[in-house]
């Protein structure tokens, strides 16, 4: 068990839960370590990569300077840990909060599977409309025990009837609610004398516990496993959790390059830290919706080592495409029956289609490839040339220019900016004969 003292800028925070205005929580994680928790979710954002259950931050927090500006505001305390886990005896910080509060005429709700929290009925019964809620899925001790480290169902209701009788309103939750395990009826018939409210949850098969939950579905309640097998959401019984986690990794894998590869699509850059949370909480949706069991903790690990790699299989692969396109390029210059001369910022002859070969035949013809172009010009021209470049190099818009007319050969001749999304990385000549076609139309025989 890893346990850190954490300073925290506010205790108090707002909330869209539907039960409350704000939600308190005054500790990170929840050392109670059940197996289906949704707040194990919380690992995303705190950076803890010791398995749920095994670590926990206690907060510390500037004493509350106006607690009454709470008064009548629905505070749930409880939202993504438990307030009354085995350490709050030790550091008693859910005290330290309900002190700082008393008085403030808030209105709590307290979530717990303890019975610690029996210490603290002197302060809490004082609040007014406060509830409490305690969750309980099961009578059986012994899948109580499978599931988490809480206190035992039998002290969980003590806690219930003792609160009850002091007029505190009490809720028995239960949640999550397992198919085939779960006796509602019988948790109600035990709870009813003791709780104002039974309120009911499902078990939600996705996210980072799924699959602990199944696996020991698995190893200790077989029929339950094949009922749960019934809606498609398992894994079918021929394959073996081996070869399900091979294609569950393959599956992450391919999901973490698409989102890569749509962000910088999209972007047209590298992510940063921000687009990393984004991406891989993009994967974690689509993982979580194909009911795949990955922890996300792994899926975050994962795509911190390998966004490298991501990087250069995207480069690759517009390496790849780009060469399937280059044949279709180079026909098109080298069907052209005018000359085309390609040239880097260098001015250094870098390719000479057929006709640009035959045209300077005189000159050496394809033996110029690799000579710079100034060579063939007089000074004044390589001066002209120069500007030009210069030209194109100053705006993007600025591609084309009319630089001679043969009268000879009835041809206009033309440098032309080559760009690479924008950047300018050469030039070329292109040359277009002014002569009327003496091709017949469509002489194909």
């Amino acid at each position: 068990m890893i346990i850190k003292e954490i300073t925290a800028k506010s205790i108090i925070s707002k909330s869209n839960l539907p039960v409350c205005e704000y939600a308190v929580n005054p500790y990170v994680g929840c050392t109670h370590a059940c197996k289906y928790c949704y707040a194990s979710f919380m690992k995303r954002f705190t950076n803890h990569p010791e398995p749920w259950g095994e670590f926990l931050d206690v907060k510390y927090w500037d004493k509350i300077k106006n607690p009454k500006k709470y008064a009548g505001r629905e505070l749930f305390i409880g939202s993504v840990t438990d307030p009354y886990n085995p350490q709050e005896e030790v550091y008693g910080r859910t005290r330290t909060l309900l002190t700082e509060l008393k008085g403030s005429g808030a209105k709590l709700s307290i979530a717990t599977k303890s019975d610690l929290i029996m210490r603290d009925l002197d302060l809490i019964k004082d609040f007014p409309d406060v509830r409490v809620s305690w969750s309980i899925n099961t009578l059986d001790e012994t899948f109580k025990d499978d599931m988490d480290k809480a206190v035992s169902v039998e002290r969980r209701f003590a806690a219930m009837k003792a609160f009850h009788r002091a007029g505190v309103r009490t809720t028995c939750f239960i949640s999550p609610v397992f198919p085939m395990i779960t006796d509602v009826k019988a948790i109600i018939g035990q709870a009813k004398e003791y709780c104002n409210l039974i309120w009911l949850e499902n078990l939600n098969l996705r996210g980072s516990y799924t699959r602990k939950v199944i696996i020991l579905s698995n190893k200790v309640y077989v029929d339950v496993l094949a009922e749960f097998s019934k809606d498609g959401l398992l894994i079918p019984k021929e394959i073996t959790w081996e070869d399900g986690r091979k294609y569950e990794i393959t599956q992450v894998k391919d999901r973490v390059y698409e989102e890569y590869k749509k962000y910088v699509t999209e972007h047209d850059k590298a992510p940063d830290l921000l687009a990393d949370e984004q991406i891989v909480e993009a994967v974690l949706d689509k993982i979580n919706e194909a009911q795949i069991w990955i922890p996300d903790g792994e899926i975050y690990d994962y795509y911190r080592r390998k966004k490298p790699q991501l990087q250069k299989r995207l480069d690759n692969e517009k390496v790849i495409k780009f060469k399937s396109y280059v044949s279709f390029y180079k026909s098109i210059v080298d069907q052209d029956r005018a000359s085309v001369v390609i040239c880097n910022l260098k001015h250094e002859i870098i390719y000479m289609n057929p006709a640009a070969v035959i045209s300077y035949a005189k000159r050496g013809g394809d033996k110029l490839i690799g000579r710079s172009l100034l060579d063939c010009h007089n000074p004044e021209s390589r001066d002209k040339i120069q500007q030009v470049v210069d030209w194109f190099a100053a705006d993007e818009s600025h591609n084309i220019v009319y630089i001679f007319h043969n009268e000879k050969q009835n041809k206009d001749v033309y440098m032309v900016a080559l760009r690479d999304e924008g950047k300018l990385i050469g030039y070329y000549e292109k040359h277009e004969y002014r002569n009327s076609e003496t091709m017949k139309l469509y002489d194909l025989w």
